[in-house]
């Protein structure tokens, strides 16, 4: 019966106008290290399902920044440009299906050094089906690289390249309710997936609400019951297919 169910939706999903392919995709979620990463951190890329999967697709992981280079001019002067460089992975092996809260390690092997540019490293996951690999959807994610000795300002210029990106706690107002800050497009659709020793426990639906570009307020029992336990957020928006993670939080009591 489940073989048969696949069978039917990957054929709806081959017929189906491109919009609506990507749509059944954006309930995929990606998780990270975290949203701000540092000189020695290797970047690890993780696919979370936030609904059931049962049509087979491979994952194409590609890295977009910018790096300084030296050019030379025709006579001999050099100078530095700043032009962007994109690294795509080979594909993954396929899979088969994923259940919800299920995951898959996409890629472990982008490494960030002392030589490393600041600001923006987007993470954009192509979504392959059928025998052709072709492209159904797209979902990203973003971190940044801050130098260490950086000043508050020079660090809060640094941490502005990221369209959607979860920083730290703003404040607590009771147990389970907390605001956190970071950057936050008003429109689309909010879920959160709490995560503890690299397992995804929970999915808290409709539970992330934005209350200005700089905010966004959480109210959950699943949370208040992580009170003192150390966990990583992955915070997901539908609509625009990207994720963001906040790695390491020890969950405030609220009390």
């Amino acid at each position: 019966m489940q073989a048969r169910l696949a069978a039917f939706v990957a054929g709806m999903l081959l017929t189906a106008p491109a919009a609506a392919r990507a749509q059944y995709y954006n309930d995929l979620a990606l998780r990270t290290n975290g949203s701000v990463v540092r000189a020695g951190d290797t970047l690890k890329v993780e696919l979370i399902a936030l609904a059931d999967f049962t049509v087979p697709f491979s994952a194409q992981v590609s890295y977009r920044y910018n790096e300084t280079i030296t050019v030379r001019d025709e006579d001999g002067h050099e100078s530095q440009a700043v032009r962007e460089r994109v690294l795509t992975r080979a594909p993954t092996p396929v899979i088969d299906a994923i259940a919800r809260l299920g995951s898959v390690l996409l890629d472990d092997t982008f490494s960030f050094g002392h030589g490393s540019r600041t600001g923006r490293y987007s993470v954009e996951v192509a979504i392959l089906t059928g025998a052709a690999g072709r492209r159904a959807a797209t979902i990203g994610t973003c971190v940044t690289f801050v130098d260490p000795e950086a000043t508050p300002e020079e660090r809060s210029r640094q941490l502005e390249g990221c369209s959607l990106a979860l920083h730290g706690v703003a404040r607590v107002t009771g147990p389970g309710w907390i605001t956190f800050e970071g950057i936050f497009p008003s429109e689309g659709r909010y879920s959160l997936v709490l995560v503890r020793d690299n397992r995804a426990l929970s999915l808290v639906e409709y539970g992330g609400v934005p209350i200005g570009p700089r905010l966004l307020d959480l109210t959950s029992p699943a949370l208040a019951s992580l009170a003192g336990q150390t966990i990583d957020i992955v915070l997901h928006n539908h609509e625009l297919a990207r994720s963001t993670t906040l790695a390491r939080l020890t969950v405030p009591d609220g009390r």
